[in-house]
């Protein structure tokens, strides 16, 4: 039982701290944009950054939320991360405005981590 909980811990773990660096990209980054134009070349991601975020974070949250949900048998993790994912996708993925796609990510993201420490902690509890 106890490695169990370690092992639910260790993904549910990667993927709250995935999410929550998706956030602080997603967050700060453009603060730093806007705030100092002319340092701006300076800090250009590729754009293929949110599509290895996606990448990793899919397989990251389902193996954390099919580890938690052995263990606690509650479906209120996955309802909640699965739009999550698909909000991150979509912006990932989809010919979006800027807007629309910081808006996605953000709210895809933190969804995500709410999920993954309701999972944690169901998961913890038991």
């Amino acid at each position: 039982m106890a490695a169990g909980r370690a092992k639910s811990a260790t993904w549910d773990g990667a993927a709250i701290a995935a999410s929550v660096l998706c956030l602080a990209h997603c967050l700060l980054v453009p603060l730093v944009l806007l705030l100092a134009p002319a340092l701006g070349a300076l800090f250009i991601v590729p754009e293929e950054f949110h599509s290895w975020a996606v990448v990793f974070a899919v397989p990251t949250s389902i193996a954390a939320l099919l580890i938690g949900h052995q263990r606690h048998r509650h479906f209120a993790p996955t309802a909640l991360a699965m739009p999550a994912l698909a909000m991150m996708a979509w912006g990932a993925f989809a010919e979006t405005t800027p807007l629309h796609e910081l808006l996605l990510t953000v709210l895809g993201a933190s969804m995500l981590v709410i999920a993954h420490v309701s999972n944690r902690k169901m998961a913890s509890a038991r």
